[in-house]
């Protein structure tokens, strides 16, 4: 809905990259919300090691099931990545790339998670499938993701308005591509 009123409030055909738009939308791909929802789900699983869904995960485990050890390895991902930025005294543990057993054996507290982390981890997937979406696409500078969307302001002219969607262009004519500028507010605020 948000593409449509940007289409119909500039005038012009607004066609930018498909991965570009949910950057300036702060929508994160289906792919990657499915991925961070799994991970959600199997940490409550794991949460609760008396859980029947438990035992279905570790003899999936045994059984070497490809989706569960797909699942657990992004699991094992967002728990290496918790532990290096928000590990505290009481929280520290040593898991390794290699070995996804350990994933069944932590401490009930490496589960917890929150919002804030996940929003965090959310951005870092999505920064990397969007970099190696754009590099295989010869893009030489990658945009910086946030689920928080871009702030353009609104009730402007119409000319400020045309000003601030031509900066979602990679090749603009006052070559100055949205993505290297900072989101700051205020940036966007010395446009009015």
């Amino acid at each position: 809905k948000q593409w449509y009123q940007r289409r119909v409030a500039v005038g012009a055909v607004f066609n930018v990259h498909g991965a570009i738009l949910e950057v300036i939308l702060g929508v994160p791909p289906l792919q990657t919300m499915g991925r961070v929802i799994s991970i959600k789900h199997y940490l409550k699983v794991l949460h609760d090691s008396d859980d029947i869904h438990f035992d279905f995960v570790r003899t999936q485990l045994d059984e070497m099931n490809p989706t569960v050890l797909f699942h657990l390895r992004d699991v094992q991902k967002f728990l290496i990545w918790k532990v290096e930025h928000f590990s505290t005294e009481g929280q520290t543990c040593h898991l390794t790339q290699r070995n996804l057993e350990q994933v069944l054996l932590l401490p009930k507290k490496i589960y917890k998670y929150t919002k804030g982390m996940m929003q965090q981890f959310t951005e870092l997937l999505w920064q990397e499938s969007l970099q190696n979406l754009l590099l295989t696409e010869g893009w030489s500078e990658i945009p910086r993701v946030s689920c928080n969307p871009l702030p353009i302001p609104f009730g402007v002219s119409r000319e400020v308005e045309v000003l601030v969607m031509s900066l979602m262009y990679k090749n603009n004519l006052l070559n100055s591509f949205l993505f290297r500028v900072d989101r700051a507010p205020a940036v966007m605020a010395t446009l009015r």
